[in-house]
């Protein structure tokens, strides 16, 4: 049971989390919608929309890194458990503590790197490469920070609130273990280790 202050957190972060994903999913659809009429505009009246591709490229960022705290909320970022899976639930719960730390630091790193290098695209005015529209660059390399930022702070929340963490996903190898009755038996909507 998450206690009422981390429950608070998580509904606030779940909140921001939502926000971060719609608008990367309109962000998905106008990159959709601006494919298509650049497909239709080279096919039927050979003019492409200027600078299309770049502004493709430049959305492809946000949607990438917008969700990223959404994706660990949800325990869906990539793993390979093969092992740890078969480790007793203790060392589990270290090695993810242990994951949570290390990506904590490597990804505020990250971040820091990324906010100096949109700042000073912000300071210098720096445009999009070969940009005919002379796209600003800097709102593009800010929705890095923003979004490493975030999944940063959604990693020290499960560190620091453990029961902030997903539930843990059946994996095949637990499946399998379970159905050959080798699995822990332990409950699969209890808060991940």
């Amino acid at each position: 049971m998450v206690n009422s202050k981390g429950s608070a957190i998580a509904r606030g972060m779940n909140a921001v989390d939502r926000f971060l994903v719609l608008v990367a999913q309109l962000l998905l659809a106008g990159m959709m919608i601006l494919t298509f009429v650049n497909v239709v505009g080279r096919t039927f009246f050979h003019k492409s929309v200027p600078d299309g591709l770049i502004m493709s490229e430049m959305l492809m960022v946000a949607m990438v890194f917008l969700p990223l705290s959404y994706v660990q909320s949800v325990g869906a970022h990539l793993e390979v458990t093969v092992l740890t899976d078969l480790f007793p639930v203790k060392i589990q719960k270290a090695l993810f503590s242990v994951g949570l730390v290390l990506g904590i630091v490597v990804f505020s790193l990250m971040t820091w790197l990324g906010w100096l290098s949109a700042y000073d695209s912000f300071k210098t005015g720096g445009y999009g490469f070969s940009s005919v529209l002379y796209i600003p660059e800097w709102p593009t390399r800010m929705m890095i920070p923003l979004g490493l930022g975030w999944w940063c702070l959604r990693m020290l929340t499960q560190l620091l609130l453990p029961e902030t963490r997903p539930a843990v996903a059946d994996t095949e190898l637990r499946q399998a273990l379970d159905e050959a009755g080798v699995g822990s038996g332990d409950d699969r909507s209890s808060p991940r280790p």
